[in-house]
């Protein structure tokens, strides 16, 4: 009995082109009988594809398919399915921890739209912020190095901050440059294995007023920044000189990009409990 190549086609879910994929790579060969005009494959072919599909769908190339299956070794086969499955271990795991981090942004959006122009009382996650520029200048030699670093090893769980380590929410004006930089989420940093360091700060659980903004880079945040102040002033909360601004969200509108971002206004008291911003 001889199997068609249309039959080869609705059985493994390829097209035309994909089975002569396979035949390129040796995979299949094609049997044809005398007189026939069509492309015709011995029953042995069928569990060569199954095979040679098998190994693709575990994540094996071309190449590396047609080579498993054909000079290679029982040992060196077997050696080799191995080593695919602990790849796609880490590949869960990553997934798994990416997934994770999915959930706590799509969380923290969801809170800035519900947010937008309004304040509440609430506690800030707890999270590490490394700071890499203060203005216009870093704050080590290798900052770029290390947000390169970070970048590299936690994207995408990563999101831009600005740590006001001044009283920008308690005085109407306030000069110093604040820290920018970039937070992890600390249930994201313990997953995966970071720790506070000498550029890398632990930002503990603390109450703050929270509100929610947007707004375009270089635009003034003082509005923001009295609205947040009306409402510890008329709910009588005392608020603790500093802050932190988180980014959840970015987006270009007619060519202009635009930031939300829920700022953390620490509440003053209860200092050694909390802890402090920074």
């Amino acid at each position: 009995m001889k199997i068609k190549a249309t039959d080869m086609e609705k059985i493994f879910g390829l097209s035309p082109n994909g089975i002569r994929l396979y035949e390129k790579y040796g995979i299949l060969r094609v049997a044809r009988m005398a007189g026939s005009r069509y492309r015709l494959y011995d029953p042995e072919a069928l569990q060569a594809m199954g095979c040679g599909v098998q190994l693709r769908r575990y994540g094996f190339s071309m190449g590396e398919t047609a080579r498993l299956l054909g000079a290679a070794e029982d040992g060196e086969q077997l050696q080799a399915l191995e080593a695919r499955g602990q790849a796609i271990d880490r590949e869960i795991e990553g997934l798994a921890q990416a997934r994770k981090s999915l959930t706590i942004r799509v969380r923290r959006i969801r809170q800035a739209h519900q947010l937008l122009d309004q304040c509440a009382v609430e506690e800030k996650p707890a999270m590490y912020f490394l700071g890499v520029l203060r203005g216009q200048e870093p704050i080590e030699p290798e900052a770029g190095e290390m947000l390169g670093q970070w970048v590299k090893r936690y994207a995408p769980h990563l999101s831009t901050a600005v740590l006001l380590d001044g009283p920008y929410l308690t005085r109407e004006r306030y000069d110093q440059p604040p820290l920018r930089g970039v937070a992890l989420d600390a249930e994201m940093a313990l997953a995966l294995g970071l720790y506070a360091g000498r550029q890398v700060v632990y930002l503990p659980p603390k109450p703050c007023v929270v509100t929610a903004l947007r707004f375009s880079p270089g635009e003034d945040l003082t509005p923001h920044f009295a609205r947040v102040r009306r409402y510890a002033r008329d709910n009588q909360l005392t608020l603790y000189a500093g802050g932190l601004l988180r980014q959840v969200q970015c987006a270009f509108r007619e060519g202009k990009c635009m930031h939300t971002a829920l700022l953390y206004a620490p509440l003053a008291g209860d200092e050694d409990r909390f802890g402090q911003m920074r």
